[in-house]
């Protein structure tokens, strides 16, 4: 399947730590690590994106120090599955987390829903991020605003500070970093990672930077991308207090983008197109770097190794993501070899009846695998995918067919399961994100 990877690893062998210009190899220093995921973010909204306004300026001055990844994609297009990836550089199937928090509701039935669904455990045997900083000699730290990024599924190993906050906003989690601060250890590198969930639906109105619109849809974008511009300005306030708009290794993504109409749906329901799997990825080695633009497919799976790589830290054997080191340090040889990578998404849906979707990405073709059968579409000419090239490319067809059913042959890795009772505010929290199905 991926027919380049002793290639890649001759490139990492000259892909070393990034280092500032100023530093030498003896004075290498663990460097404080941040790693960023906002949900539901869809890049094409953001002006460095190609946005037709600058809808997250101070996100656009870090992307001048950083590599920004113009075709980052997800393994999902949904929260835990995809987090899940970026915490263990693994495709849904092999670490075993494919749904999250979802109540269903019958038709019949008035009211809300009374039943989740069981979730997911992550294996204890499958390391994750922070398993691996904590064992660096690294102080972990760990707040999300999403209810799916929680201890139930196992999102809060190995961080020696951790805070969930159901709902909350930004600001919320500025609030909590500083009463956090005193307990940083001066003289042992940081890791954080820092869940923001503002552009989730519902959207808030944020003045001054919402002006409503007449459409429906178009006003909801409107909100969507008020909301954007509010967290923008709350990760300034943070990252200034503490020194990471100037200093550290920066990871910035999201998990999954949102629907306004594209292919006839809102949110991020039951779907796989370029508004739901494409996804921001910006990456700031210490120190910066001049801001490079890097149009390479790349997925959220290979978060995990680069940041380690970049850190100085081994990567694990056995990951289905890759470094992207020789990307980011311009490695000439780079961009060919990692074109030839095939990447995958998968998303399941349980009610009526469990369905499933799955998406095969290489170089400009996206095979979409749906309910109505395989789609084949040019993902670079054809943004949004709406013109099916399976008759006229036969032979990518194939190729990216017979990629998806090896993939597919892989299987499932069997995982605990967490019965969830929901109480009524947890019920309440799902229906205003939207997290429920009908059961017919």
């Amino acid at each position: 399947m991926f027919g380049t990877r002793a290639f890649l690893v001759s490139l990492m062998a000259l892909a070393l730590p990034v280092c500032s210009p100023s530093q030498e190899a003896e004075e290498w220093k663990a460097p404080d690590v941040v790693v960023v995921l906002i949900d539901t973010l869809r890049p094409d909204h953001l002006g460095f994106y190609g946005h037709e306004t600058e809808t997250a300026p101070f996100l656009a001055e870090m992307a001048k120090q950083s590599a920004v990844f113009h075709r980052a994609y997800s393994t999902s297009s949904w929260t835990a599955p995809a987090v899940a990836s970026l915490f263990t550089g693994l495709y849904p199937t092999k670490h075993g987390i494919v749904e999250g928090f979802m109540a269903f509701k019958r038709r019949n039935q008035r009211g809300i829903a009374a039943e989740v669904l069981p979730l997911n455990k992550l294996p204890e045997d499958v390391g994750v991020m922070a398993d691996f900083f904590k064992k660096a000699g690294y102080q972990t730290f760990g707040i999300a605003t999403n209810l799916n990024i929680g201890s139930e599924i196992g999102f809060n190993r190995a961080f020696d500070e951790w805070k969930l906050f159901r709902k909350d906003d930004a600001a919320k989690v500025g609030e909590q970093l500083e009463e956090w601060r005193e307990k940083l250890d001066k003289d042992k590198p940081s890791f954080f990672y820092l869940h923001f969930m503002d552009p989730h639906m519902p959207y808030n109105k944020r003045a001054p930077w919402y002006e409503k619109q007449s459409g429906k849809m178009e006003d909801s974008a409107a909100r969507y991308d008020s909301e954007i511009r509010f967290l923008d300005q709350e990760l300034k306030k943070i990252f200034t207090q503490f020194g990471w708009d100037k200093e550290g290794l920066l990871v910035m993504s999201s998990d999954h983008g949102e629907e306004f109409g594209d292919h006839g749906g809102t949110g991020h329901e039951f779907q796989l197109h370029s508004e739901l799997n494409r996804v921001l990825f910006t990456f700031r080695p210490p120190g910066g770097i001049e801001g490079r633009d890097i149009h390479t497919n790349v997925s959220i799976v290979d978060i995990l190794p680069t940041t380690l790589a970049t850190a100085g830290l081994v990567v694990p054997p056995g990951l289905d993501g890759q470094s992207l080191l020789p990307l980011i340090q311009g490695h000439k040889d780079a961009p060919q070899a990692f074109a030839n990578r095939t990447l995958f998404a998968h998303r399941l849906r349980l009610v009526p009846k469990p369905a499933h979707l799955w998406a095969a990405i290489r170089g400009p073709w996206k095979l979409l695998f749906t309910e109505s059968g395989p789609k084949l579409f040019n993902h670079i000419e054809d943004f949004a995918e709406t013109l099916d090239l399976s008759q006229k490319e036969p032979e990518i067809f194939i190729r990216l067919l017979e990629d998806l059913k090896a993939f597919q042959e892989l299987g499932f890795r069997s995982v605990e399961k967490v019965e969830i009772k929901p109480d009524a505010n947890l019920l309440k929290e799902l229906e205003a994100l939207g997290y429920f199905e009908d059961e017919e």
